[in-house]
């Protein structure tokens, strides 16, 4: 059976986990189901100096992240 990149990372504690997160991160190429996630990032934190302006432009044209960096 394929593991999940979430499976190799944390190795055993994986067992420890709600079955249903457990569900969420098997996921692998063929696992044959997805997780759609939604919401809205009010900020981000931390990363290199030298991609704020990147991350700055991408949300401008709305490509990704917020406007407000921390």
């Amino acid at each position: 059976m394929m593991m999940s990149i979430y499976e190799r990372a944390l190795g055993d504690a994986y067992g420890k986990l709600h079955p249903l997160l457990q569900r969420k991160f098997s996921l692998h190429s063929g696992s044959g189901f997805k997780t759609v996630g939604e919401g809205t990032m009010n900020s981000i934190q931390g990363g290199k100096s030298w991609m704020k302006p990147l991350f700055t432009l991408g949300a401008r044209r709305h490509l990704f992240f917020s406007r407000t960096w921390s």
